[in-house]
């Protein structure tokens, strides 16, 4: 960094580096560790940073309320410290505070006392409906529900798997274990609308946050459970699933996708059973590296990443290698799913670095084996195990170990910093002024990493 340095408070620099770890598990969805991280950095040292981002997986358990109080001392952190984050904290203070409302205007108590009178279920189809504009009456009698049910139920599995704690959502974990991975990602990738989604969904939070966390997840559960028992009902008319007449565990479109055929009430027991008999371990092959154990486990994928990003090491021995697999796979990440805009949003990669890379890939042949690697074996051998929409997760899991490690942090950047100094003089050259200052920021923002990074390596 160019100029006087700032004098920080003391602790930061080891408040930091916990805020980082914070990061990057929750960039792999394990919130749980996230939080703890981002706990013991706010204890270490006051910074806004942590606070945001705990409030963000606060919102995520809608747990509202509590998320204001991180963002509101946030802004009081950085109003007294850089101004760093104003705009963003404007922005989610008044998400927060308009999801909470019902807080101020007299509605919670009216809301808690409705549960003490009539009970869960029925405070889960009243704020269903006054959420998603759907009639009580016709919840109560068990009509056919509107478009959004199907979608909500989805995606609220994907919430609590990747947000929340899967031991507090027993029945959760029972429909992971039913439905695909690969279908619920299909599933949660095809909202009817999306504006409108969002605006319901944030109705039923304001609804859901005003309880205490354990009310909250009991109706939340007992709002899953329900729509998933009608979802049944409507696909299955008339199946009861008693043991002459059994009734599916999934919906119909989950069925074909499992069996490759439709449901009948009339198939033989035995054709549910899988043809094979193999155990859940099994070899298996990515290129020419083998690997034993099961891609559901933790273990496993997390010996494929390390395998594959020491084989992307080995296939790029240049700068102009390792800068080509950057930005070309931060351009992919760009268009991709929500793990790989995480491990992007965390690498600090800006748009300008990367967009259109990929579409450059021909000018640059002989500078390309890691990528021609991941695209040519990794990918089509992993979604053939997996599915495309986890082969995606893993391939991005792969970029964070490599560029995200902190043994690793400073050469990445270094190695930003020379490219942008060069498309920069480049611009300047040519007298395209306007990209010329944008490269210019880019330039200050990779120099305080830089800074930030060996400011805390030589306790200057």
């Amino acid at each position: 960094m160019c100029g006087q340095r700032v004098v920080r408070p003391e602790g930061y620099d080891e408040g930091w580096k916990l805020f980082e770890l914070g990061m990057a598990h929750a960039s792999r969805y394990e919130c749980e560790k996230a939080l703890g991280y981002y706990a013991r950095s706010i204890s270490i040292c006051k910074n806004p940073a942590p606070y945001i981002n705990r409030a963000n997986i606060l919102c995520k358990r809608i747990r509202y309320h509590e998320a204001l109080q991180d963002l509101l001392e946030a802004q009081r952190l950085d109003k007294a410290q850089a101004n760093e984050f104003s705009d963003v904290l404007r922005r989610e203070i008044a998400t927060a505070e308009a999801v909470t409302n019902l807080y101020r205007n007299g509605v919670r108590a009216k809301l808690l006392n409705d549960f003490e009178d009539n009970g869960e279920d029925y405070v889960v189809g009243k704020i269903y409906c006054a959420s998603f504009g759907f009639h009580h009456e016709a919840w109560k009698a068990r009509f056919v529900l509107p478009t959004f049910a199907e979608f909500h139920f989805f995606n609220e599995l994907d919430n609590v798997k990747k947000f929340d704690r899967l031991d507090l959502y027993p029945e959760v974990s029972e429909y992971l274990d039913l439905y695909p991975e690969e279908f619920i990602d299909q599933k949660v990738a095809n909202c009817p609308d999306d504006e409108a989604y969002r605006k319901a969904e944030l109705t039923l939070h304001s609804f859901l946050c005003v309880y205490d966390e354990k009310t909250m997840i009991r109706l939340r559960r007992v709002m899953l459970y329900g729509l998933h028992e009608r979802l049944l009902d409507n696909d299955y008319p008339g199946v009861l699933g008693s043991f002459s007449d059994p009734r599916p565990s999934v919906i119909k479109e989950a069925h074909c996708f499992v069996y490759g055929e439709e449901y009948s009430s009339d198939r033989d027991d035995d054709d549910y059973d899988d043809d094979d008999d193999d155990d859940d371990e099994h070899t298996f092959w990515i290129g020419d590296l083998s690997f034993d154990g099961d891609l559901n486990d933790d273990e496993t994928i997390a010996e494929v990443v390390t395998k594959l990003s020491e084989r992307i090491h080995a296939l790029s021995p240049t700068e102009l290698d390792v800068y080509r697999y950057l930005v070309e796979e931060a351009d992919r990440f760009s268009q991709g799913g929500q793990v790989e805009r995480n491990v992007l949003e965390a690498s600090g990669i800006a748009p300008l670095e990367y967009d259109g890379e990929m579409a450059k890939a021909e000018r640059y042949c002989d500078n390309r084996a890691a990528l021609e690697f991941l695209n040519n074996e990794v990918s089509p051998e992993l979604e053939k195990l997996i599915g495309s929409a986890r082969s995606a997760d893993v391939r991005a899991f792969v970029f964070a170990n490599i560029v995200l490690r902190a043994e690793n942090q400073m050469a990445m950047l270094k190695l930003r910093q020379k490219y942008a100094v060069h498309y920069c003089n480049n611009c300047s050259a040519n007298g395209h002024w306007t990209y010329h200052d944008k490269w210019s920021e880019i330039i200050d923002d990779i120099e305080a990493r830089i800074d930030q990074i060996a400011y805390g390596r030589t306790g200057d």
